[in-house]
């Protein structure tokens, strides 16, 4: 009996001692199992799992640093795009965030695109007033005046331009202004004349528009031009002095503007009426200030298309126009 009971207890230890062993054997075929390429897949899902869960809360929580589904932008994004805007509309603006020299920051360009129905810079801030060096009813007293020299002008000026165009308020004087600078505001204009001790400030009014109404076309520097007898002329019957001013009627030269075959501007040359090529005049143009990219440039309105000016576009070196290079041609779209 006793010998039995032992026997017993042997086998019953045997199998406990099995069923350890299979047991050990189980755990270890689940770590090898977890250490196997499908293991290992199903791991990367749950930790790709956990990580998306994870940054779709971000996102519900306004989180910008996440990258976010496509179409939608970023919060950097959209302040770049804000900023891109904000400089594409001053580009538009024809030169008006263009550089400026120390301390004239509130010059405006120089031209008289302002009082122009198809002008050469449509964007261009409306001046409020200006400084003039003079008005002379003689053209030759005013010549001389505009080629007096004065420090510290910004590109293009001074150019000259009738009382008649510019409407000065405080005045009744009557002839050629000589201008030093536009600008926004008077306040400006008055700082700027007394920096620079040069010119008289004055308001700018409604231009004067009567029959009798007389306009300025001022002759391109450089060389001598040919003028016309007639607006057709094909040779030139005399030849005008660069930088020389004529008075004309006002619709003497803007009567031609809707030609697209050689718009003249009617001048005087010796002595008698004749007529110039717009673009051998400073005659509808805009002279724009240096930029990062450029010097400064001048713009001109050379003729109207489908109700839209046609502009023609020089660099401008020592207060002329860059003949060594053909201007850039603005079309009118769809022309």
């Amino acid at each position: 009996m006793r010998l039995g009971s032992h026997s017993w207890g042997i086998r019953r230890g045997a199998v406990d001692v099995l069923a350890g062993m299979k047991a050990l054997w189980w755990v270890m075929l689940g770590t090898v199992v977890g250490c196997t390429p499908a293991g290992h897949a199903l791991e990367r899902r749950n930790d790709a799992k956990d990580t998306e869960v994870g940054h779709a809360a971000k996102r519900q929580r306004g989180g910008a640093e996440l990258a976010t589904p496509k179409g939608e932008q970023t919060v950097s994004q959209n302040k770049a795009k804000d900023t891109e805007v904000r400089h594409a509309a001053k580009r538009q603006r024809g030169g008006a965030e263009l550089a400026t020299p120390k301390g004239e920051h509130t010059v405006l360009a120089a031209g008289l695109y302002f009082r122009r129905t198809y002008s050469s810079c449509q964007q261009c801030p409306t001046p409020t007033a200006v400084v003039v060096a003079g008005i002379d009813a003689d053209v030759a007293v005013a010549q001389n005046r505009l080629r007096r020299r004065v420090d510290g002008l910004a590109p293009g000026y001074p150019f000259a331009a009738h009382s008649d165009e510019l409407g000065l308020r405080g005045t009744s004087a009557s002839g050629i202004a000589t201008v030093l600078g536009l600008f926004e505001t008077e306040d400006g204009a008055r700082r700027w004349a007394k920096r620079n001790r040069a010119g008289t400030v004055y308001a700018l009014g409604k231009p004067r528009a009567t029959v009798k109404s007389r306009q300025v076309i001022e002759i391109d520097r450089g060389g001598p031009r040919p003028a016309y007898a007639t607006r057709t002329a094909t040779k030139p019957s005399c030849w005008v002095k660069p930088g020389s001013v004529h008075v004309s009627a006002v619709g003497e030269s803007s009567a031609v503007l809707a030609s697209e075959t050689s718009p003249r501007a009617a001048v005087t040359c010796a002595g008698k009426p004749a007529f110039v090529a717009f673009s051998d005049t400073r005659y509808r143009a805009t002279v724009l200030r240096a930029s990062p990219a450029g010097g400064a440039r001048i713009r001109q309105t050379m003729y109207v298309a489908c109700d839209t000016p046609m502009i023609h576009e020089w660099g401008f070196v020592n207060g002329r126009k860059d003949r060594s290079r053909k201007p850039t041609i603005h079309d009118p779209e769809g022309c």
